[in-house]
């Protein structure tokens, strides 16, 4: 049904430029139910919107039936929107004040379908899935299975050839969800099913291709060949049904327009409040990112563009560069250390243990120089930056322990984590050695970071770890081999491909004044995608700005409307909820 080509979806402009797809090649199938899954935040809904055309890609193209979706006219568009695709939402979009019957007739009369007929057809969609005695019910009464079975009604009363479905099963307990999934298999063998979840559990039994999506690149999709059919021609709308849900709406909810009306002057003058707020905030953002033991650290890798045989799409890998391809670093950031990443033998987040009490969420970073950032420990001192055993934590850290700042100091965490080190010896045997850290670490301080980190994070010396993984003998290969063998000597002997190294470089920077140097670089490769720099603290402030951009103009659209249309703001609420709905 769909080809993409090149596809990429950017927000915002230049230095504060948001890049949510990127470069995704895709050809869906004509029929099957195909996955869609990523963490929240990696493109998922960008895709989704891309798809049922509420949003156009910033580069490439999105094909359909061959044709460029984002040079439809505006009357195929609709036509497309409301006879050929179908939509499940995760919290339904009904109308909580009109029945069931009425919710799934609305698409039909929007069509331009007459009454009788649309009600007709609605009835049939009601006993063909076993429904009849929800019809007359109110959508609000329902149960969170119920509802989303009556949306699934709505979505398939137009005949679409192709149903989205937006997290089905996100509101839903375990029954209802698998209820919902089998009724999407069963109508994937006739049509087109693209649902988007996060569970990849559930999805497993019931998908016949799947969409891997991670920070807005995406992984191969069996495909067959595109079918083509041809867009029935779109009946004018049935203006009644638009003034009499207006009416409707107005009628029942006589207090909460007045209430309304009385809101919009709270709002203007909050919205002001806000503005002058939000301004304030992107102004000293870059002031205040600086407030983090993170803030001069990165990691580089290289980036190389793979192109997967036999197929369009393009998959970015990231391998540790040689020490000279990024020599240059040195020329533009004079104050720039370059050292091996050495967290390979940490898991993402490790298990930190105080007063019996477990939290496997917490960070573990590593930070060069502690004496560069004094200002922004509020208690304690900065740990030693030659021994790993001394650790400072913010105040996240402190939270999630139930601990005060103060008497946290000098507490001993036990770092608990298992890791896996193989190697081969010159017969070419494997040889395993299991490293045990249940290592006591004594929290010296506590700072206070940029507040949009919120992540609980614990920071030790990268020096002192370095020291720490040169004493750490490899007993089994060490035997092995009838000499002492470290584990910092495997790291550092390991090429780009070797699972027991790193894929990158840290990057500290000891001069806090040319860290911008760093981020410029970043934007560069970026666009150049020959190198990986990854930043927290670039990436946080970036996002940050960006939010502080859009909500910045939004407010200032929002005072024109108020100060122009306070006396319609209720029809307009009207109408938007219709025409949303109608989408």
């Amino acid at each position: 049904m769909y080809k993409l080509v090149n596809v990429s979806k950017i927000y915002g402009k230049g230095h504060n430029s948001v890049n949510v797809l990127k470069n995704v090649n895709l050809t869906f199938p004509n029929r099957g139910l195909v996955s869609i899954l990523g963490k929240s935040g990696s493109g998922k809904s960008t895709l989704l919107n891309i798809l049922t055309g509420l949003d156009a890609p910033t580069n490439g193209t999105i094909y359909f039936q061959n044709k460029n979706l984002s040079k439809f006219k505006d009357k195929d568009k609709k036509t497309y929107q409301n006879q050929v695709i179908g939509v499940l939402f995760q919290h339904f979009n009904l109308f909580n004040d009109l029945s069931c019957l009425d919710n799934v007739t609305l698409p039909r009369l929007i069509s331009g379908d007459s009454q009788t007929s649309s009600k007709n057809i609605a009835i049939e969609m009601f006993k063909k899935y076993h429904l009849e005695y929800l019809m007359n019910q109110k959508f609000a009464t329902l149960s969170g299975g119920e509802k989303q079975r009556v949306a699934l009604l709505r979505a398939l009363v137009n005949n679409p050839k192709i149903i989205i479905a937006d997290e089905p099963t996100g509101a839903l307990d375990t029954r209802n969800s698998y209820l919902i999934m089998d009724e999407l298999k069963a109508l994937a063998k006739d049509h087109l099913v693209i649902v988007v979840t996060h569970n990849a559990q559930l999805i497993a039994s019931y998908e016949d291709y799947r969409i891997n999506i991670v920070d807005g690149t995406t992984s191969a999709l069996a495909c067959k060949n595109i079918e083509n059919f041809q867009l029935s021609k779109n009946k004018n709308i049935n203006h009644s049904v638009l003034f009499n849900f207006i009416k409707l709406h107005l009628k029942r909810h006589k207090i909460r327009n007045i209430i309304s009306i009385s809101s919009i002057a709270f709002a203007s003058l909050c919205t002001l409040i806000s503005f002058g707020y939000l301004n304030g905030a992107k102004q000293s953002v870059n002031t205040y990112r600086k407030e983090s033991l993170l803030y001069s650290y990165a990691t580089i890798a290289k980036k190389t563009i793979v192109e997967v045989p036999d197929s369009p799409i393009v998959i970015s890998k990231l391998t540790r560069p040689s020490l000279e391809e990024i020599s240059f670093l040195s020329d533009e950031i004079q104050s720039l250390v370059v050292e091996n990443n050495y967290q390979a033998v940490f898991p993402i987040a490790p298990t930190f243990h105080l007063d019996h009490k477990n939290v496997d969420d917490v960070e573990f970073s590593p930070v060069y120089d502690f004496s560069l950032y004094q200002n922004i420990f509020v208690e304690g001192v900065s740990p030693s930056s030659t021994s790993f055993l001394e650790v400072a934590v913010n105040k996240e850290f402190v939270e999630r322990f139930e601990y005060n700042q103060k008497n946290i100091i000098n507490q001993t965490i036990q770092l608990s984590t298992l890791t896996e080190i193989n190697n081969r010896d010159s017969l070419g045997k494997v040889i395993k050695d299991e490293i045990n850290f249940n290592q006591k670490l004594k929290i010296v301080g506590v700072v206070n970071e940029f507040a949009y980190l919120n992540t609980p994070r614990v920071y030790y010396s990268y020096l002192g770890l370095k020291d720490f993984l040169s004493n750490l003998l490899l007993i089994n290969y060490s035997a092995r081999m009838g000499k002492k063998v470290f584990v910092k000597n495997i790291i550092d002997e390991a090429d780009g491909d070797n699972p027991n190294g790193a894929y990158s470089y840290n990057l500290f920077i000891n001069d806090i004044s040319e860290v911008d140097k760093l981020f410029l670089l970043k934007e560069k490769y970026d666009e150049e995608k020959t190198f990986d720099i990854t930043s927290t603290s670039y990436t946080v402030s970036s996002s940050y700005q960006s939010m502080t951009d859009v909500v910045s103009t939004s407010l200032i659209a929002f005072i024109i409307i108020v100060i122009l249309g306070a006396i319609f703001i209720i029809v307009i609420t009207s109408y938007s909820n219709f025409t949303q709905n109608k989408k």
